[in-house]
């Protein structure tokens, strides 16, 4: 623990990064320490709670070696397969019909994309009030349950009044 009380590593590792990191660990710390063999900029950083935290060294072998077997290779396979597979792209890039089909496509793609994040963003959106008594948060006037505002008839015959002037 004394080491995160060094300067240098606390400018790498903030004391709320570390605190949230440990209380993965409690939760998941097998499949953090596997993951964090993939990615570089967090992998110092979470072997270093590793072992402040005091995680099993039986666990922490283990990860490394379900990663240096099955996530080297698999990386190493997919990398070459990749290779294999730009090459291929690199001459499918060469016909006009790509970029007409394709274009299009993408475009259709990113729209429909974007309609359904909009939908999803109305339907978790806080629903209007029921009636004109409510306020913009779903509270009625005081003393009034908020489904079912006394007052909401007369400020309705208010607000019609208004707008017919």
């Amino acid at each position: 623990m004394r080491l995160f009380e060094l300067r240098w590593v606390q400018r790498f590792l903030k004391k709320d990064r570390r605190e949230r990191l440990e209380g993965r660990f409690r939760q998941h710390g097998f499949k953090l320490l596997v993951l964090a063999r993939f990615l570089p900029p967090l992998r110092t950083g979470v072997f270093l709670i590793a072992g402040a935290s005091r995680y099993s060294v039986a666990k922490f072998v283990a990860a490394d070696v379900i990663y240096g077997v099955a996530g080297v290779g698999l990386f190493f396979l997919f990398g070459s397969f990749m290779i294999g597979l730009l090459a291929r792209f690199h001459d499918y890039l060469k016909d006009p019909l790509v970029y007409v089909v394709g274009v299009p496509a993408i475009l259709v793609a990113l729209g429909c994309y974007f309609r359904y994040q909009a939908a999803r963003e109305r339907a978790a959106a806080p629903l209007a009030p029921v009636s004109v008594a409510l306020g913009a948060e779903g509270v009625g006037p005081e003393g009034e349950s908020p489904k079912k505002a006394t007052g909401a008839p007369a400020a309705q015959a208010a607000a019609a009044k208004m707008l017919a002037e």
